[in-house]
């Protein structure tokens, strides 16, 4: 069907079309004045998260701002905020609300809570949408009067910034609660460290254990110096008895090297060689029992007896010297054997003092960060702030939001053009009739011969056609 054909068949019936049209305007126009009014208050907030922690510093990262936008909005419209919302607004205490209740508790018969069904009847005229390219969300709220409102829609951003608030701080508070636990235990782990530490200092006498221990070192080195010399006379000694014994035992002991250097057995030789010869003199001259050769002899075998208790005392001495030697010896050897142990004990101590130094250290470490993270914590827990702010709190709507009078005619213009469009041609395919030329052509199927203008006119008017005659072959 052509435009032209369509044209003529709403001209034909254009009475049912304007009736279509002028009822669907007429009945849209009495729904929209009977339809009560609502009014939407709007309030917007808006999120800071550049500004990043204010205690640590740490900036927010930008790729996660996408999903805390919507989780702002999850929360703003959450049961649990509007559940809030309806304590704060105190609508158990609104008869409108109370009714209304009443008679939806006692229609299903089921027990509920009002708190719960006030929220729930809050989120459905609640809208909470994000903007698309800024970090501000908006908050509308529709209903009849224009101050409720307003008062709903202001209530859902206070609301919604104390949860977040609180939902940041209730884990802060119970982190801090942990962490001051653990500080208080780290803390007795410490002092058992340094008591331990204390009292091992005390019972072993180690302060200051590495200069203990370089003094212990040096004593070491200066008694194996001094072993290393005994062993030196030690041998030296022992050579010496050993000579001693030999020429002791082949009659040779004047002829010792100790012997011939001692000024004592030389001079008393030199005294005895004088008496024999005083007395071998004497001899010469007198008999036996001559008293002079009796004196002389008799001081000669003192002599003798002086210079044999003279060598004895010498060979004494060399063997007395050899035995103090390795005496000595034998001595620094015990000492040098108990002074390595008490260096091993020394280390053994440093050792163990070493380890209870490093608990120390490790449990003062682990305190202070405990400690540090509490303190911070404590902090935290206290800053009530947050990121979110309102931007521009709701105000009362001046004209109604719904039912929107202009907006709704031009719409049943439209629905109405369509229904009456739609009327138009479901009447004519059920009468169907002739209107220009074209449809001689097209439904009767006869050629056309002429065709005439209406009756008082010189020539057709437009749209408006006659067929003169039409004949068959």
């Amino acid at each position: 069907m052509g435009a032209h054909r369509l044209i003529l068949i709403l001209l034909a019936r254009w009475r049912v079309f304007a009736w279509t049209s002028a009822v669907t305007v007429l009945t849209t126009l009495a729904a929209s004045v009977a339809m009560p009014k609502t009014y939407t208050a709007s309030t917007t907030v808006v999120i800071d998260y550049k500004g990043g922690d204010p205690l640590t510093g740490s900036a927010f990262p930008s790729d996660l701002m996408a999903g805390y936008l919507a989780t702002q909005v999850d929360i703003i419209g959450s049961h649990a905020v509007a559940a809030r919302v309806a304590d704060t607004l105190k609508l158990s205490e609104a008869p409108a609300y109370r009714d209304r209740f009443e008679k939806v508790a006692r229609k299903t018969g089921a027990r509920a809570v009002f708190r719960d069904w006030a929220a729930d009847k809050l989120l459905e005229d609640l809208d909470v949408s994000p903007s698309r390219e800024s970090d501000v969300i908006t908050i509308s709220f529709a209903a009849s009067d224009p101050l409720f409102a307003t008062d709903v829609a202001n209530a859902f951003a206070q609301t919604s910034i104390r949860a977040n608030v609180e939902l940041k701080l209730e884990p802060v508070k119970r982190q801090a609660a942990w962490f001051d636990e653990q500080a208080h235990a780290l803390r007795g782990a410490l002092e058992k460290a340094q008591a331990e530490l204390s009292s091992y200092q005390i019972e072993h006498g180690v302060l200051a254990a590495g200069d203990k221990l370089d003094v212990e070192t040096a004593h070491l080195s200066d008694l194996s110096a001094q072993l290393a010399a005994a062993k030196g006379q030690m041998y030296d000694s022992g050579a010496r008895a050993r000579q001693m014994r030999e020429a002791a035992a082949r009659g040779g002991v004047d002829e010792l090297p100790d012997l011939l250097q001692n000024p004592a057995l030389q001079v008393l030789k030199a005294e005895l060689a004088r008496a024999e010869a005083r007395l071998a003199e004497v001899g010469s001259r007198y008999d036996w029992n001559h008293p002079q050769r009796q004196a002389v002899a008799a001081e000669v075998s003192s002599l003798r007896k002086k210079l044999a208790a003279e060598v004895a005392n010498a060979t004494g001495a060399i063997e007395r010297g050899a035995e103090l030697a390795h005496q000595r010896v034998a001595d620094l050897e015990h000492a040098v054997a108990e002074q390595r142990k008490r260096i091993l004990d020394l280390g053994a101590e440093q050792d163990k003092l070493s380890v209870l130094k490093r608990e120390v250290e490790s449990a003062q470490r682990v305190y202070d960060a405990a400690l540090q993270r509490a303190s911070q914590l404590r902090l935290e827990s206290r800053l009530e702030g947050t990121n979110i702010a309102v931007l521009s709190p709701a105000v009362p709507p001046l004209k109604p939001s719904k039912p929107k009078l202009l907006l709704n005619l031009v719409l049943s213009v439209i629905l109405g053009g369509g229904l009456g469009l739609a009327f138009v041609l479901l009447f004519e395919f059920k009468d169907r009739r002739i209107r220009s030329a074209e449809d001689v052509i097209d439904e009767l199927g006869l050629p056309l011969l002429a065709e005439l203008p209406p009756e008082g006119t010189a020539r057709p008017r437009p749209f408006q056609f006659a067929v003169l005659s039409a004949f068959k072959d």
